[in-house]
């Protein structure tokens, strides 16, 4: 198993429509919802789970109360700086790259093409 989600990685960009398996964060539902700025917690090299196979299954009224679980914007964690004070996020770095209300719309099938999401677009549109 570890041989070919490793085979999957390297040559599809994960076993997923394109994406790792990241367990937990892909099936949790606060790291699936985008916050109000329409950011996810959801690194973008993981498949969202919960939004692609968990969600379309749930009745409205589950849906709805899932969304109260939706991060604050002021929640986003990028670590800390040697003095304590905190890091701020960029999304437009490989690490900090996060899924986006957008991309988690878009049918699964779109990622097995490899297209890169909106943070990754960003990243490479700066790049020389």
């Amino acid at each position: 198993l570890l041989v070919w989600a490793s085979y999957m990685d390297q040559n599809y960009g994960g076993p997923v429509h394109g994406k790792g398996f990241c367990f937990p964060a892909g099936v949790i539902p606060s790291y699936n919802i985008p916050d109000d700025e329409g950011n996810a917690r959801l690194p973008c090299n993981c498949a969202p789970l919960y939004k692609w196979y968990l969600e379309p299954m749930m009745t409205s009224q589950q849906k709805e109360r899932f969304l109260g679980m939706r991060p604050k914007v002021e929640s986003k964690n990028c670590g800390r700086l040697i003095g304590g004070q905190k890091r701020e996020c960029d999304p437009t770095t490989i690490g900090g790259c996060v899924w986006t209300a957008e991309d988690l719309e878009k049918d699964p099938s779109t990622w097995d093409r490899r297209e890169p999401t909106y943070w990754e677009r960003q990243r490479l549109a700066k790049e020389p």
